[in-house]
């Protein structure tokens, strides 16, 4: 992977399509592209619940391979929670790699910042120097949190220079989005204090809920009361009035920290703290321009657009849900989504291996995600040979990576596919904003987890009702349902020349409740599952072996052979096998079972409890046999 490493950097973020993280990684594209790099996006997804809050799932960090990049930018919405940046950090550093943490200071690697806070202080100063404003009020984004609160203090020191007092309950918090902001008007609203001069709000999407909110009321902005914003946010475009705010270029912020990345993994000096300054935009929502438009036509496009593009992400969602509920196993699935172009053509799903096999009981979880070696459910349809890719290691990320890359696809974007708190395995697409943008990414993966995990445990509680649990053979049911359709699909055959016997064994463990007794039933239940294994086995990988209930087995073998040769083959089989296995236990008790067999011509006429009674005569026959020869 050296000649990949050599022009690759990889950015670690999460769910960055709904904060300004997702501005700055089109910068870092955009700059890497023109530079000749590659960009692999580790992109972490909120994948459950704690308390009602969504819990960010970081198991996709744990795929980077060091070997495969140069440097690596962290973004803010990673770096805030200050124990998970630091141990990422530490742990590149550790292995080589250099690192810039876009959009948060921190105090252990290089970082490349806005200067936020002082932006809402001098857009505090503009409203109450400008327009003489007295009364204000402040909506802050998350408690206890290191920007919220920054700019709170921006806010205060504005109130205090202008020798205005601080009203706590003119303060309250939006959490940085529209839902918890409208519920917070609301309740100021009904709460009898005045109408403020101005709402100073600490992100545009606040600002504009709070527009919307007073709108709702009856009240005007800015005739009645001035709102600002800050960060200013690509959907402010659509806002009537436009908002007065600071805006923070992200794009040009991440283009920036990629250039100073690209010197740092050369070797060059660069500042350890670099900053942007916001623009400020005294615009509408404060009365410093005048609410004509001249660009309406343009932005209702822009606005139409974006309607239209999550619309299409909707109707793929449902689609994609539909077609899980209807997948009748994870082959069907996978053949309906896969090799049309059903979301992208350039998308690779990678799941944790055996993740398929109701057998298996391997659950991966965020303290251990992927299996060594993962299996390739779907990879880009340019792939040659679709269904015969094996399994790589996930260290690989895709299969054959480097051609993929030399074919032109250079920006990766990687994301964890879980779901109920396990791991499924992850998901690699190609990235362009253009047409594949962030969002729509995201919501593919969460869908398709939901989908793949329904799937499982629908395939996993079928098997379950067909299965016996101890011993993981078929149940009564499950022998029946299987051997009725062999049946019937052999005796609706025209041929002749190829004319199919069905040979029952019925089989029964001898002094069962002796061992119970002696040794108790944790030893019965192992004999009972030794027994099953070894049935399976002596019957061959065509024999359909079944577990009746207690010390009962039916097992049924389908052959062109006579009946005589396969029912003595069968027998000396399991003398031999039971043999061995009374060898090699060390148990202090043997394992041993009476046969009884009978067979019939398969033909509609073919009676199947008619044949297993008949065994089952045979099988108590020899057990009587046992007793009068060797009574205990």
């Amino acid at each position: 992977m050296q000649d990949i490493k050599a022009k690759s950097i990889a950015v670690i973020t999460g769910n960055c399509s709904i904060n300004e993280e997702s501005d700055a990684i089109k910068g870092i594209c955009s700059a890497a592209k023109i530079a000749g790099w590659n960009v692999f996006i580790f992109d972490a997804l909120n994948s459950s619940m704690q308390d009602y809050e969504p819990l960010l799932d970081t198991s996709i960090f744990s795929l980077l391979n060091y070997e495969t990049v140069s440097g690596v930018i962290i973004t803010q919405n990673i770096m805030n929670n200050k124990e998970l940046g630091d141990s990422l950090v530490n742990k590149l550093r550790e292995n080589g790699l250099p690192v810039i943490s876009l959009g948060y200071k921190s105090s252990i690697c290089h970082s490349y910042i806005y200067q936020n806070s002082d932006y809402i202080e001098k857009i505090t100063d503009h409203v109450i120097e400008k327009h003489n404003c007295k009364t204000l009020n402040f909506v802050a984004g998350i408690k206890n949190n290191i920007f919220s609160d920054a700019r709170i203090k921006a806010f205060k020191r504005s109130l205090k220079k202008h020798d205005i007092p601080f009203e706590k309950k003119r303060l309250f918090y939006g959490e940085f989005w529209e839902g918890p902001t409208m519920a917070e008007m609301e309740k100021f609203l009904e709460s009898g204090l005045s109408l403020p001069d101005a709402f100073i709000c600490s992100n545009d999407v606040m600002a504009m809920a709070v527009i919307s909110c007073l709108n709702n009321h009856g009240y005007s902005v800015p005739d009645d009361v001035i709102v600002t914003g800050y960060d200013g946010v690509e959907f402010e475009r659509y806002s009537t009035p436009r908002l007065t705010t600071a805006k923070c270029n992200y794009v040009q912020l991440g283009e920036l920290t990629f250039k100073s990345l690209l010197k740092l993994i050369s070797g060059d000096r660069v500042p350890k703290i670099q900053s942007l300054n916001p623009e400020i935009i005294f615009s509408q929502s404060c009365g410093c321009q005048n609410r004509k438009n001249n660009h309406q036509l343009n932005l209702a496009l822009k606005a139409m657009n974006s309607i239209g593009s999550l619309q299409y992400i909707n109707m793929l969602s449902h689609k994609l849900a539909t077609i899980s509920a209807y997948s009748q196993d994870l082959e069907s699935f996978r053949r309906t989504i896969a090799g049309k172009g059903f979301y992208n053509p350039n998308t690779w799903v990678l799941l944790n291996h055996d993740f398929d096999s109701p057998k298996s009981s391997k659950i991966y979880t965020s303290e251990n995600p992927y299996s060594h070696f993962v299996d390739c459910f779907i990879v880009s349809e340019n792939y040659e040979h679709y269904y015969d890719v094996p399994p790589i290691r996930h260290s690989e990320y895709i299969p054959d990576l480097k051609r993929i890359i030399q074919s032109g696809i250079t920006n990766l974007v990687l994301m964890n596919l879980s779901f109920g708190g396990e791991n499924i395995g992850y998901l690699v697409s190609s990235y362009d904003d253009t047409s594949r943008p962030l969002n729509s990414i995201e919501v593919f993966s969460n869908v398709l987890s939901q989908g793949l995990s329904s799937i499982k445990y629908r395939s996993k509680l079928e098997y379950m009702t067909v299965r016996d649990v101890l011993t993981g053979i078929y149940n009564r049911r499950g022998f029946f349902t299987e051997i009725t359709s062999k049946v019937e699909e052999l005796s609706a055959s025209e041929d002749e020349n190829k004319k199919q016997h069905l040979i029952i064994f019925s089989i029964d463990m001898d002094e069962l409740k002796f061992i119970n007794d002696t040794y108790g039933h944790k030893e019965g239940d192992w004999a009972i599952k030794k027994l099953a294994e070894v049935i399976s086995i002596a019957g061959g990988p065509d024999s359909i072996s079944s577990r009746f209930g207690g010390d009962e087995f039916v097992s049924a073998v389908i052959s062109s052979e006579k009946p005589e040769k396969v029912i003595l083959s069968f027998k000396e089989k399991l003398s031999v096998l039971l043999t061995e296995l009374n060898h090699k236990s060390g148990k202090p008790y043997s394992i041993n079972a009476s046969v009884g067999a009978k067979s019939s011509s398969i033909s509609a006429k073919t009676k199947i409890d008619k044949v297993i009674a008949k065994a089952d005569e045979m099988m108590y026959s020899d057990k009587a046999s046992k007793k009068r020869s060797h009574p205990r």
